[in-house]
This record gives C-alpha cells, sequence and structure tokens, in this order.
C-alpha cells in the first residue's frame, strides 16, 4: 500500500534505534514459588521459542479461564479450536495431561508458523510432549499463577496497541502489536528464556505502553493514567522485572514519546522519498517501456533522417496484420523525414509507391518524394483533419452505446454487417446492412437499423441491437451534440449534429444493388489518408498538394491512377 507502512513493534524496534532515558530500568525480583530455580532448556522436548508461546496459552487457558484463546485462528482448524474449548472447561494445572499440552502445542504451532506467512498441517506435525517437559510445563504454570497471586489477575488479555502518525498525512505509519497481560494498574508481558532481560524488552514495553488504545481500555473499565509499572515475568526463572512508572520523572516518559514519534516521522519520510522514487523510476521504466513497444511495431522508429534500403521482415512487422499479403520480388526503400514515412519498391532499376501489398507508378525521383514529404503531409492532414475527426467522434460514440465503432476509411463498423457511411462532402450519413460489397439494405435512420430484426448480427461476444438501441435512446441527442460543429472535407457548411432521427415515422429500407463505385471510392481515399494520420505513412500522392492547389476534390474518376 504507497499510503501506508505497518510495522509490528518487533520490526519497528529492529528497523530503528530508539533512545530511551537510562532512568527506566528494570527493579528484579525473586518470587521463590519452588525449590527447583531456572528450569533448563536442553532437558525439554519441544523448541524454546515454541515453548514462549505454549506456555503464555496454556496460563489464559487454565489459569485465567479464557476459553477463547484461539478464536483469532479463522483457518480449517476450527475443528482443534473446538477440541480446546471442550477439553479446558474445567482443567486445573494438576488435571492437566500430557494430551492436553499436545492438543494446545498443536494449536501454537500452527499460529507460530502462521506468523511468519507459512501454513502447515498441525495434525500432521510430530509432537512430543516427555515427562521432563509435562514436568516443566506444569512447573512455570504453578509460577504464573503465583505471580498473578502476587501482583493481580488481568483485566485485558492480549492486549492491542497502536501507534500512527496522522492518517490524512500520506503516507502514513502504523506500528501495532499485541501485549500479553493488563492489569489493573500493569503492563505485562511473558517471557521464557533463560537470558535476564536487555534493554531492548524495555523498549517494547515502552512502545506497548504508549499505543495503548483508549477505547480498548474503556470497555474493561481500565484507565492509562492508572498503569503505574511495565512488568516482564519469567515462569522459567521465577522471577520479574519491574519498572515504576511513579518513581520516573515525567519529563523522561514525555522525551520517549517525542522519540517515538520522531522515529514514525522518519519513517514516513523515508517512505516518501522511496514512493518519490519510485514513481520516477516508474516514469523511466514507463518511457522506456513505451519506447520498446514503439520500437517493436516500428523497426524504422531510431533511423535517422534520409533514404533507406530496409529489410522485408521489418516491412512486414512494421505493417503487422494489416499488411494480409507481399510477395513481389525486389528492394523495399524506406523515405522518411520529420516523423513521417513513404514505402517504394525498387524492382529492376524502376520504383513504385507501396501501398501495403500494392504497388502505384510514380513520375518523380526519389529524393523529389524526399524533399516534398513532411510539406506535403502537413497538408494533407490539414485538409482532411475536420473530417477525420468528425469520423473519429462518430465511431467513439458508436462504441460507446455498444457498437464496435471500428473506422475503416469513411465507414464505422456497428458490427459486421452493419455500418454507416459518412459522406466527405456533405455529411450525409448512409446507415446500412450489407453482407457484401455488392448490395446493401439502406435504412433512413439509425433506430430504423437496429430495429429490424433482419439487420440482427450474431455474436458471441457482440452486444444485441435491442441493447444498443435502447441505449442510444436514452440520449436523447442523437450521438453527438446539438452544439458541436464538425467542419466537412472540401465544404464550408457546419452540421450541428451528426446521427440524428430526422424522420421518426417509419420509411421502407431502400435496397441498392451493384457495387456503390463512388462510396466505395471515397472510403478507399480515405483509408490511405487514415494511415497518415494514425502511422504517419502516406501512401497515396498528388502533385497538386505540393503546390498547394487547394482544395482536394473527393471524387470518382477514371482518369485518378489509384
Amino acid at each position: 500500500m504507497i499510503n501506508a507502512v505497518q510495522l509490528t513493534v518487533s520490526q519497528f524496534l529492529d528497523e530503528v534505534s530508539l533512545d530511551i532515558p537510562s532512568s527506566f530500568k528494570f527493579i528484579n525480583y525473586r518470587l521463590l514459588t519452588d525449590d527447583e530455580g531456572m528450569l533448563s532448556e536442553k532437558e525439554e522436548s519441544i523448541k524454546p521459542t515454541l515453548m514462549g508461546t505454549l506456555v503464555d496459552y496454556l496460563t489464559r487457558l487454565v489459569i485465567c479461564k479464557d476459553l477463547t484463546a484461539f478464536d483469532l485462528i479463522k483457518s480449517n482448524q476450527k475443528r482443534l479450536v473446538q477440541q480446546v474449548k471442550r477439553e479446558f472447561r474445567d482443567v486445573t494445572i494438576e488435571k492437566l495431561t500430557r494430551e492436553q499440552i499436545e492438543l494446545v502445542t498443536r494449536l501454537c504451532l500452527f499460529e507460530h508458523v502462521f506468523r511468519g506467512n507459512k501454513y502447515i498441517d498441525p495434525q500432521k506435525e510430530s509432537i512430543e510432549i516427555d515427562h521432563k517437559t509435562l514436568v516443566h510445563i506444569k512447573t512455570m504454570l504453578y509460577r504464573s499463577k503465583n505471580f498473578f497471586d502476587r501482583v493481580g489477575y488481568p483485566k485485558l488479555l492480549a492486549y492491542k496497541c497502536s501507534i500512527t502518525t496522522p492518517l490524512n498525512e500520506k503516507p502514513y505509519v502504523e506500528v501495532y502489536g499485541d501485549g500479553d497481560y493488563l492489569l489493573s494498574n500493569a503492563l505485562v508481558d511473558f517471557k521464557v528464556s533463560k537470558r535476564e532481560p536487555s534493554r531492548d524488552y524495555i523498549r517494547q514495553l515502552l512502545v506497548y505502553y504508549n499505543g495503548l488504545i483508549e477505547r480498548d481500555l474503556n470497555k474493561k473499565k481500565v484507565r492509562k493514567d492508572n498503569i503505574t509499572a511495565l512488568m516482564i515475568f519469567n515462569p522459567r526463572l521465577d522471577m520479574f522485572y519491574k519498572i515504576d512508572l511513579e518513581n520516573i520523572d515525567q519529563s523522561d516518559i514525555l522525551k520517549v514519546y517525542q522519540n517515538l514519534n520522531l522515529k514514525l516521522i522518519e519513517i514516513r519520510e523515508k517512505k516518501k522519498r522511496e514512493n518519490k522514487k519510485k514513481k520516477v523510476n516508474q516514469k523511466r521504466r514507463d518511457i522506456s517501456t513505451q519506447e520498446n513497444a514503439k520500437f517493436l511495431r516500428d523497426p524504422f522508429l531510431r533511423l535517422e533522417d534520409g533514404i533507406h534500403r530496409v529489410s522485408r521482415e521489418d516491412y512486414k512487422r512494421f505493417y503487422g496484420e494489416k499488411l494480409t499479403s507481399f510477395s513481389r520480388p525486389g528492394q523495399i526503400i524506406l523515405i522518411k523525414k520529420e516523423g513521417y514515412y513513404m514505402f517504394f519498391l525498387e524492382d529492376d532499376s524502376k520504383h513504385y509507391l507501396l501501398r501495403g501489398g500494392h504497388i502505384i507508378n510514380i513520375s518523380h525521383s526519389l529524393n523529389y518524394y524526399y524533399d516534398n514529404l513532411s510539406l506535403y503531409a502537413e497538408r494533407v492532414k490539414k485538409i482532411f483533419s475536420p473530417y477525420y475527426e468528425a469520423l473519429k467522434k462518430i465511431a467513439k460514440e458508436v462504441k460507446g452505446i455498444g457498437g464496435d465503432g471500428k473506422l475503416h476509411g469513411a465507414i464505422i463498423n456497428i458490427d459486421d454487417l452493419n455500418h454507416i457511411y459518412v459522406e466527405p462532402s456533405t455529411g450525409a450519413l448512409k446507415y446500412y446492412y450489407a453482407i457484401d460489397t455488392k448490395s446493401r439494405t439502406v435504412y433512413s435512420s439509425l433506430s430504423g437499423l437496429l430495429s429490424d430484426s433482419a439487420t440482427e448480427y450474431i455474436s458471441l461476444t457482440g452486444t444485441t441491437h435491442s441493447k444498443i438501441l435502447k441505449k442510444f435512446l436514452s440520449r436523447k441527442r442523437g450521438l453527438l451534440k446539438q452544439s458541436e460543429p464538425i467542419k466537412l472535407l472540401n465544404t464550408p457548411k457546419d452540421i450541428n449534429n451528426l446521427i440524428v432521427e430526422n424522420k421518426p415515422n417509419y420509411e421502407k429500407p431502400v435496397s441498392e444493388k451493384g457495387y456503390n463505385s463512388e462510396m466505395y471510392y471515397k472510403s478507399r481515399i480515405m483509408s490511405q489518408v487514415q494511415y497518415l494520420f494514425e502511422q504517419k505513412v502516406v501512401r497515396f500522392w498528388r502533385d497538386g498538394v505540393v503546390e498547394n492547389k487547394y482544395p482536394i476534390t473527393v471524387r470518382n474518376s477514371k482518369k485518378l491512377n489509384n
């Protein structure tokens, strides 16, 4: 999470060097519950780290009578948790059996491993509680009971602590943890180690103390002001270690609080720097990825301006799936200037303009095209931009109501069989259904086309006509806003709406037979222009553009070679 840094108390203390005044020191107390002295870890059949967790949970279950001790385990170990509740309902230290201890040990092992983000099946683990271990466990429980008899029993078990920077300052930092026992006047942590407590134990207790959550204390009618002691109890040594807060100057207690918050702020500022660095690195990676992606799509991206001989493989990679076939022999030549491309084929010392897989005769030298390429491209774009923008807007709106929205030339797909043709010179729209280019059924309105069951295109993934129509009609404005004037190619006229229901009354569809050479010719020309806008490739040439003879007239004429 980029806006939060969450650390356990142990992680926090491992990461920072928390300064605490020298006035915070333990006073040692020996309980003398028995004459056994220190209980040796080497004589026990389970690991010391697991023994600490086990004694803690057995203390809760047997001494504190807390049958909910394992309720936080929400996994498939529920059956074991329920078994613990049944077997420990009336158990005492004297009656505690080896089998009961092994049952609790299995859940402690699961919980201990789970804290390390791992998983085991506790029922399949080999657990052995030998006689010496059983004796040690019971001895430590007797010592725990004697400790609570002396200092008081807990008001809150497994209490929570949390210290945070202000949540509205991002990223915020939280240090959280679970303490062992909270008495009415003391905070107690159990340690089952053969070593006496270090200064790190004091730091841990101070974090727990400063992180006490008031609402949790209020539920048990405990006040933080009444907490006057911080304690470590070690049943292995039968000793407890106490810090009397009443004997420590308030300025030292405040200093600990301030030092804690300074460390949180340091972590927050470090995280800010890391986030900023990540964003910069991510931006660099994104730029690099985008550049690499462009290069993968466009192998000519890094070529300098000029006339280049390029490979057929790179030419095919540039067009990708759009180049359905290309088998003509000869050398491919690329003219590149100011980001614009023209491709030519050289065959037997003769040059042809390449339009995908097709060749077109040319009447000038390659140097002529190089000299005029960028000028030509910019002028063609200026002529066609208003019309192209109109096409894109309609395509976007068609897609917005659930249609395909694919633009090819002057035609926009609603789906594979239903289309909208936009006449370049007038803006007139033709809504039609066609299974091929030799015939089509033309409708007077988009709703008429979509309402006719005969035009429905059956697709496993496409949207049905009824859904498209419903979304279209719900707009109450056609496909473009009335206030959006669109300048069309080669006309001074503006149209205020591109797809409207001008004639609400039903009109019978008109059947058109034969190839519509006018419509498809204009769309074909616009397809070539589309390559200029989308891939910066010039695929047709008119000398009149270079000579600045405006406007270009899009018409169907046999005099034009293409």
